[in-house]
C-alpha cells in the first residue's frame, strides 16, 4: 500500500505563496496597522534567537524557535513583553485568513508525476492546511491524514513544536507551565477547538500499522519541529524479516518497502535520504539489506529490502 507524505514545497511547486517568508512579506508590505505590529514581534522572536532573517526560514525553523523559547524560556525583557503565547495564537489566526485568500487566487497546473502518485495512492498525510492535493484526485475517496489541521472554520492549522523527549511531565505541568493554556502532549502546538494531536496520530497509526511498502514525499523536510513523523513512520511500513541471513527459498517474501522523494535540489534531496535512513534504521532496528544464502556460493547474494530513489518534478 502507498502512503503519500505532503509538505510546503508541495503548494510552492504549485505556485501558492505560502512559505513562511511569503506570509512575513505580505505582513511587512500591509497597511494594517496590527499585521505590522504582529510581524515586528515575530522579528523580535526570531533575532532574540540570532536568526538572520533576510536569508529567509522554513516553517520548521519558525516552530523550532517557538518551541525553544517555550520550553526553556527567555530571559530577554522583550520576549517577556510579547507574550509569546498570546502572540502565536494571533500569528496562527492571521495565518489562517491569509492562507484562506491566497489559495483562491491561484491557477493550478497539474503535474503529470504528481497525478500518477497521488491517484495510485492509498493515503495522504499532509502537513499543508490547504487542501490543493483534491485537484489531482477526481472525487477519489482517500484516507486524508491533515495532522496539523486544515482550512476550515472549525480547524484552524496547528503551529507548535513537537517534543521528541518530553520526561516524566504530565499534563497539569503543561498547563501550569505555560500559563494556563492547553496544549497538545508532548507536542507543544496551541490546541485550537479541542484538536487532540496525540489522539489523531494513534488512530491513523492503527489504520494503518504494518501495511505501507511505499512512501512518496512530496515537498517536505523532515525538519525537527516534526520528529514524530519517524514514530508514525516506523509503526505503519510492513515488518520485515530482520534475520541478517535469509535462505534463498524465503527471500521472496521478504517485502521490499520503497521511499521515493520528489526532488527539487539534489543536494538537499540527498540529506532527507540520510536523514530517512538514520531515522528510521535507529527506531525500528530495520535493515536496509539481507544476504541470501544456500544457492551453492560461498558469497551470499545481497537484497535490498529498503530503496531510497528521488524524482525529478
Amino acid at each position: 500500500m502507498k502512503l503519500v507524505i505532503l509538505g510546503n514545497g508541495f503548494d510552492l511547486h504549485h505556485g501558492y505563496k505560502t512559505s513562511f517568508s511569503d506570509f512575513r512579506n505580505h505582513l511587512l508590505n500591509s497597511k494594517e496597522e496590527n499585521d505590522k505590529k504582529l510581524i515586528s514581534d515575530v522579528d523580535i522572536v526570531l533575532k532574540s534567537q540570532k536568526i538572520n532573517i533576510e536569508e529567509g526560514i522554513l516553517w520548521n525553523d519558525f516552530e523550532k524557535i517557538i518551541g525553544k523559547i517555550m520550553q526553556n524560556g527567555s530571559k530577554t525583557k522583550k520576549i517577556a513583553d510579547i507574550q509569546l503565547l498570546s502572540l502565536t495564537e494571533k500569528f496562527t489566526q492571521r495565518f489562517y485568513h491569509y492562507l484562506i485568500q491566497e489559495i483562491k487566487k491561484n491557477d493550478f497546473i497539474i503535474n503529470k508525476k504528481i497525478k500518477k502518485e497521488l491517484e495510485s495512492s492509498n493515503s495522504i498525510l499532509t502537513f499543508n492546511y490547504t487542501n490543493s492535493y483534491t485537484k489531482y484526485l477526481n472525487n477519489k475517496n482517500l484516507d486524508i491524514f491533515h495532522i496539523h489541521g486544515e482550512l476550515s472554520e472549525q480547524n484552524l492549522p496547528l503551529i507548535g513544536f513537537y517534543y521528541s523527549n518530553v520526561g516524566e511531565l504530565n499534563s497539569s505541568d503543561y498547563l501550569r507551565k505555560y500559563k494556563g493554556k492547553a496544549f497538545h502532549k508532548p507536542a507543544l502546538a496551541y490546541k485550537q477547538n479541542g484538536i487532540n494531536l496525540t489522539k489523531r496520530i494513534n488512530q491513523f497509526i492503527l489504520k494503518w500499522s504494518s501495511k505501507i511498502t511505499q512512501v512518496i514525499i512530496i515537498g517536505y523536510s523532515f525538519g525537527e519541529s516534526d520528529s514524530h513523523i519517524y514514530s508514525i513512520l516506523n509503526n505503519i511500513l510492513v515488518d520485515q524479516n530482520q534475520s541478517e541471513y535469509i535462505p534463498f527459498q524465503q527471500a521472496d517474501k521478504i517485502p521490499t518497502i520503497n521511499f521515493k522523494l520528489f526532488n527539487y535540489n539534489s543536494k538537499e534531496t540527498n540529506k532527507l535520504i540520510s536523514k530517512l535512513k538514520e531515522n528510521i534504521f535507529s527506531e525500528s532496528n530495520r535493515r536496509s539489506s539481507v544476504y541470501i544464502t544456500g544457492k551453492g556460493t560461498f558469497t551470499p547474494e545481497i537484497k535490498d529490502i529498503i530503496t531510497f530513489e528521488a524524482i525529478d518534478y
